[in-house]
């Protein structure tokens, strides 16, 4: 496992690696900076989006750990563009309808993006509520608002 640490808005983040494919980008205090392709290509690529430039994070290798359920939801996420939003309604009416389910709870929905260890590129944080108010965030409110201010997304 490789780990780097790079600063964001949202504080210290640490990128992990493991087998080729990042699982995880979460805040750590930890200070490492190990040495890898992937990691210094995904450090830039979210220089850049920091710096507020639309990025395609689609080219990176994620392997986010969980359930069944939970990587289907992640996979319905990494679909909502940037500078866009969808509505836990929204996610669950695509993960049931991909499940053969005629509907899907929004809670289960959301508890499922509640454990996403790989923040900004698996974009919870494009997740809002049906009704336009902004939802909650693993990592709270604040820093919630500032990556839907680095994309200049609208919200209540």
């Amino acid at each position: 496992m490789k780990k780097s640490a790079i600063n964001s808005p949202l504080g210290k983040l640490l990128l992990v690696e493991k087998d080729g494919y990042l699982v995880k980008i979460l805040p750590g205090e930890e200070d490492c900076h190990d040495e890898s392709e992937l990691l210094t290509r995904t450090a830039g690529l979210l220089n850049d989006y920091f710096n507020k430039k639309a990025v395609d994070f689609s080219s990176l290798p994620l392997k986010p750990e969980g359930t069944p359920f939970q990587k289907l939801v992640y996979d319905e996420l990494r679909k909502v563009p940037y500078g866009k939003t969808a509505s836990y309604k929204d996610i669950a009416q695509r993960v049931a309808r991909q499940m053969g389910k005629e509907r899907m709870s929004c809670q289960a929905i959301g508890t499922a993006i509640a454990k996403n260890d790989i923040i900004i590129l698996i974009p919870c944080h494009r997740i809002i509520n049906h009704d336009g108010r902004i939802g909650g965030f693993s990592l709270g409110i604040d820093k919630k608002k500032i990556l839907m201010d680095l994309e200049d997304i609208e919200y209540d």
